[in-house]
């Protein structure tokens, strides 16, 4: 059988060393065979050759980590057909039945194994399944829950009152559950919990400007106006050379300054961004432009149309920018995070007794 022709991609894959790689390829690409020729490269180098136990190669299924650890194999025993003399070819088929091909839960589980003593975890757990997991959890929640209005605690009271809803409290307990798997997902879940609600906690000098609620804002309105300039750019380029449409191109033009004056004021701070915002009009293109006479040549007439087109379009999505974003300055959203502070807090103290309830149910299941 013919060695595979390997794109010029594939070789810079499989050949590329002592660096941090990734790679983005299609289902049906030939990613695997691509992984396992890189493997077989550096289990084979002349140069430095490397133990096969030494790599880890993780997957997503059983059935993939499965065929990786086949094709290697049958990778290995080819080598060795050319070179059966090859004293580090033979180990690495002994090394392959202990080596990390595995799934991403299989390699979890086996780091959760080696280091029980180091996390406080008895050694003879197990995996709980989902329905029973299922089961804990809800006890675990509906416990807690009870537990609070029996201390009648007045944020978690708070709380129930902002979101239940037809006098239940089915919505606020899938909002803690909710919280907890997606913290759970963090490295440090309990100091992720503490510290997104103490975000929260601002006095009367807070500038939203410095806050990573506004700079992800800010950055994002940014390229999303840089993007309405280059419209705006397209717009003049179809009419600022036709004499006909000068008095359009200089509207075109007012227009397109202000628009690049707010990306400025993005830089600077979140109240700059929203008084541009606020101040940005759009006149009506028609007053002061001349009319088109009906002998003028066509492609005047293209011309206008598709820079009035581009420029409705681009008055449009800035409208859509300022209601959906800058509808606040700095004063009213401080405001607005010093009352919220009064719901998160008490969010995350629910669900870290959740936690803390859930993790006691885990413990005490045999």
């Amino acid at each position: 059988m013919s060695s595979p022709k390997w794109t010029k991609e594939q070789l810079e894959v499989i050949e590329s060393r002592e660096c941090n790689l990734l790679v983005a390829a299609a289902a049906g690409s030939g990613k695997t065979a691509v992984l396992v020729e890189r493997i077989i490269q550096m289990i084979t180098s002349r140069e430095n050759p490397i133990d096969i136990d030494k790599l880890l190669v993780v997957t997503f299924t059983n059935a993939a980590a499965s065929e990786m650890r086949e094709r290697i194999g049958d990778a290995i025993g080819k080598a060795l057909d050319e070179n059966p003399e090859n004293k580090h070819l033979q180990n690495q088929l002994v090394l392959l039945n202990k080596s990390s091909i595995t799934t991403i839960h299989s390699f979890c589980l086996d780091v959760i194994k080696s280091n029980f003593h180091r996390i406080n975890l008895d050694p003879n757990f197990r995996i709980g399944d989902q329905t029973e997991c299922a089961i804990l959890k809800q006890e675990a929640i509906e416990e807690v829950f009870e537990d609070l209005y029996e201390e009648r605690d007045e944020g978690f009271l708070n709380l129930v009152e902002s979101y239940a809803e037809r006098g239940g409290d089915k919505e606020v307990q899938d909002i803690i559950l909710g919280i907890y798997s997606f913290a759970m997902a963090s490295p440090e879940p309990k100091k992720w919990l503490i510290d997104s609600a103490e975000r929260f906690n601002i006095d009367e000098n807070f500038d939203f400007s410095q806050s990573i609620w506004a700079r992800a804002i800010l950055d994002t309105v940014k390229i999303e106006i840089n993007g309405l300039c280059l419209n705006m750019e397209r717009a003049l380029k179809e009419v600022e050379s036709i004499e006909e449409l000068e008095t359009f191109a200089e509207k075109l033009s007012v227009e397109y300054k202000k628009i690049a004056d707010i990306s400025q004021a993005c830089n600077k701070s979140w109240d700059e961004a929203y008084k541009k915002m606020a101040s940005m009009s759009f006149e009506n293109y028609v007053k002061g432009v001349k009319r088109i006479s009906k002998d003028a040549p066509s492609y005047i007439k293209e011309s206008k149309e598709k820079a009035k087109t581009i420029r409705d379009k681009t008055k449009k999505s800035l409208e859509s920018i300022v209601s959906a974003t800058f509808n606040k300055d700095n004063d009213s959203i401080r405001e607005e995070i010093k009352y919220l502070y009064n719901i998160v807090k008490p969010i995350s103290s629910v669900v870290l007794r959740f936690e803390e309830e859930y993790s006691n149910k885990k413990e005490k299941k045999e």
